[in-house]
């Protein structure tokens, strides 16, 4: 069965699924768009504690879990994974998308990939969230991966997309999705059935409807054809505040939610909640082009609140603003 880049992001958002069933959907997507005959592996894990722990965990097919054991033990970590992980494998996982080849001070992780396996080199998807979780994908390669910035841009708005499911499913804590809670209601092609709260607003209105028909554009057949294209305007949040995902009714009736689903965390004076959120990314090392894509925000408006946020705890610049941050609000960090 054929498998394209837009089967991967909608696995994202399969929040109805059991846990192991997510993630066994979304590595066997992974697995045949990336694998080349050596699988993938996928866990979730939490790095909010004072020591970070994998949550769950699956294999592709082809993937062999005594490999990745004798791996992590020759890297002189423990074969759990993240618990006492090698310091190169934690500087592998704070990227969004990438390569273990392309990354710099990686000799003894790809080292290692060659003694076990033959692999020559190991591409991964991260979606981290400034909640303190996230989702790792990790495939070990027959050969060298080349990963120019566009491709490698194109793969970490996938990432985006996972750490925007697995908000979404641990928001809704094992319960099934329905439209009470929703604070909107659309149709696919973006009418709208019901809105409250915020979205009954005008603006919020024309926004969500607009966001409804890019989705419904990208997962057509002829949006399919550019994943470039499709992902652009396929964003995890919409205004930095709802996710869309699909709700069928009992009839068969396919309608889209827009379900709340912002990053929160304690809010550290005097930011307000999007100056709060931006920074959150950026402390993640994420520029201000993947934040805008993350909270489905333009560009400049995330250069706005990053400047606005910098004034307030009286930053000298960017990186300024982001240990100040640190400081005040403590966020997770690998």
């Amino acid at each position: 069965m054929t498998v394209d880049l837009l089967d991967l992001v909608e696995a994202a958002y399969d929040v109805d699924a059991s846990e192991a069933d997510w993630l066994g959907r979304a590595v066997k997507a992974c697995g045949r768009l990336f694998g080349r005959g050596l699988g993938a592996v996928i866990y979730t894990y939490e790095f909010s504690g004072p020591e970070p722990s994998v949550r769950a965990l699956q294999f592709a097919e082809g993937f062999d879990p005594a490999w990745l054991a004798r791996f992590l033990t020759r890297m002189g970590g423990a074969p759990d994974l993240i618990s006492q992980a090698p310091a190169e494998w934690r500087r592998f996982m704070h990227l969004s998308a990438g390569t273990a080849r392309t990354t710099p001070n990686l000799d003894e992780l790809t080292r290692a990939l060659e003694e076990f396996g033959g692999a020559r080199d190991a591409f991964c998807i991260n979606g981290r969230d400034p909640e303190g979780f996230g989702v790792f994908f990790a495939v070990p390669r027959p050969r060298t991966m080349r990963l120019d910035e566009a491709r490698r841009a194109l793969y970490a708005r996938v990432a985006a997309h996972f750490a925007a499911g697995y908000r979404l499913r641990r928001q809704l804590a094992g319960s099934r999705l329905s439209s009470s809670g929703a604070e909107a209601v659309l149709e696919p092609g973006g009418e709208l059935v019901h809105a409250e709260g915020v979205a009954r607003g005008n603006e919020a209105r024309a926004v969500l409807r607009l966001a409804t028909r890019r989705i419904d554009r990208a997962r057509s057949r002829a949006g399919r054809k550019d994943t470039d294209a499709a992902t652009r305007s396929w964003r995890g949040l919409v205004e930095g505040r709802w996710t869309l995902v699909d709700w069928f009714e009992h009839g068969g009736h396919r309608y889209v939610l827009a379900k709340r689903n912002d990053v929160r965390l304690e809010q550290p004076p005097p930011l307000s909640e999007r100056e709060r959120q931006v920074l959150a990314f950026a402390a993640l090392a994420h520029s201000n082009k993947e934040i805008a894509y993350e909270l489905g925000l333009s560009a400049a408006t995330v250069r706005v609140l990053m400047s606005r946020a910098a004034r307030k705890l009286r930053a000298t610049g960017r990186k300024d603003a982001i240990e100040i941050f640190r400081r005040l609000a403590k966020p997770p960090s690998l």
